[in-house]
């Protein structure tokens, strides 16, 4: 069995819950859990084949990346590749920090597609945070967002959503 550790923001202290924050730092979760469901210790506790942050693994199983930037729970719309490094997980006193590195997401090239961008979702905040876009930006509308639009048309009211998106 394997499951992924995403980031909770509705955890976040009130203070750190501003745009810049939810929409540039925390980006996403971090991690894996993966036990065999037919093994246990001798005190019934799970053999654990993956865990820990930073992932530490057994055997053959190498978890090289462990970013979870698309999950059950995430939904909010993200930028990644900006001039915020994006938080990856506690290490000691300071924060181990990281750049998207995959190819998801609307790259944000050019003015037109960022002005189209900020009008759908956050407004000026996009040009006015402060922050830079960086040479490649990305905005990743997470999968359920984007399942949850298409069903919003196709469901009838009172209706449960499927849970496969």
């Amino acid at each position: 069995m394997i499951t992924a550790r995403e980031l909770n923001i509705e955890k976040l202290p009130d203070q750190a819950k501003v745009w810049v924050n939810l929409a540039l730092k925390y980006t996403h979760g971090y991690g894996a859990v993966a036990v065999p469901v037919n093994e246990m210790d001798g005190r019934g506790n799970p053999i654990l084949w993956a865990h820990d942050i930073p992932i530490k693994a057994k055997g053959d199983l190498a978890v090289t990346h462990g970013a979870i930037f698309y999950g059950a729970l995430t939904r909010d719309r993200v930028y990644v590749r900006t001039s915020e490094k994006e938080f990856d997980f506690p290490q000691g006193q300071a924060n181990a920090e990281a750049v998207y590195e995959g190819k998801g997401g609307i790259a944000l090239s050019g003015f037109w597609r960022k002005l189209v961008v900020a009008h759908e979702a956050d407004g000026l905040r996009l040009f006015i945070s402060g922050r830079s876009l960086g040479d490649a930006p990305r905005a990743l509308s997470r999968p359920r967002d984007r399942c949850d639009a298409l069903l919003r048309h196709r469901q009838l009211p009172g209706a449960k959503k499927p849970e496969f998106c």
